[in-house]
């Protein structure tokens, strides 16, 4: 998670280059700050122009295959990528602490899997257009006017001029909010681990240092209520080994804050040039 607190520090900083470098050196050592990813490549699409945001994203794939250059060259290259990136791995029913409460046979299904990420895509889709874009307009406006910001930027390197208003492209000049940054990063990764299918018992660690700000970021719970969601979830991942009354505990605490996240009304703080 180092690697994933650095990439937010310099988003928060605008330095989305040496944040592109951060995520995917991150990426290469644990595979759980792809959840987070989603959230950075929107922070790419809003902060900087279509050049560096293929710079970046080339950035990131040629820190893969740098990490993955010794097992090619050892020929182990489909060995490395089967393994490194192992989408389809069947978790362990007995260490799960999030869905213990389920039938084994439910658990290991590719139904469940299937389920799951059919949730995180809609959940990440309702964040992204009614929370993160809405200043935008929603996702399919923010899409629409990278469109024009991207041709009004290249366009000119052959030659071709376009005048367009500002209203009706992404402003992509100016530096990203910190809060905005740490919203889209912290809540990208918050909805990840709702619908993980399986979180162990170290796996707290991806997300524990977020959850002051998401608690307190959440609408329609007392502070009285965030502070005993805290507890409670501190609870469930003190129970060893997990019983289906502490996976369900946890996985109401996760809801519960999800809603009360979404809910909530995003609060700009101020840019300021570093």
């Amino acid at each position: 998670m180092f690697f994933g607190f650095l990439a937010i520090h310099l988003c928060q900083r605008s330095k989305l280059l040496w944040a592109a470098l951060a995520m995917s050196v991150g990426i290469s050592i644990k595979m759980n700050l792809l959840l987070m990813l989603p959230g950075f490549l929107l922070l790419l699409v809003k902060g900087t122009t279509l050049p560096k945001q293929i710079f970046g994203v080339v950035l990131m794939i040629g820190v893969q295959f740098l990490v993955a250059m010794p097992f090619a060259a050892a020929g182990y290259s489909s060995s490395y990528l089967a393994k490194a990136f192992e989408f389809s791995r069947v978790f362990i029913h007995h260490w799960t602490v999030n869905f213990k409460f389920l039938p084994e046979e439910v658990f290991v299904s590719t139904g469940f899997a299937k389920l799951l990420l059919g949730l995180h895509l809609a959940i990440l889709f309702a964040f992204a257009h009614l929370r993160w874009c809405r200043k935008d307009g929603g996702v399919f406006q923010v899409i629409k006017k990278w469109s024009i910001a991207s041709a009004v930027s290249v366009l000119p390197l052959v030659g071709v001029t376009l005048s367009v208003s500002k209203a009706k492209k992404l402003d992509q000049r100016g530096n990203l909010d910190p809060n905005y940054v740490a919203d889209v990063m912290f809540g990208c990764n918050f909805v990840g681990i709702l619908c993980a299918r399986s979180l162990h018992y170290q796996f707290y660690s991806w997300y524990f240092p977020t959850m002051v700000y998401l608690l307190f970021s959440a609408r329609g719970i007392p502070a009285f209520g965030k502070v005993l969601l805290l507890l409670l979830i501190e609870v469930s991942f003190n129970v060893f080994p997990s019983t289906p009354g502490s996976s369900a505990l946890l996985t109401a605490c996760h809801v519960t804050l999800t809603v009360g996240y979404f809910l909530s009304t995003f609060k700009a703080g101020k840019a300021k040039r570093v």
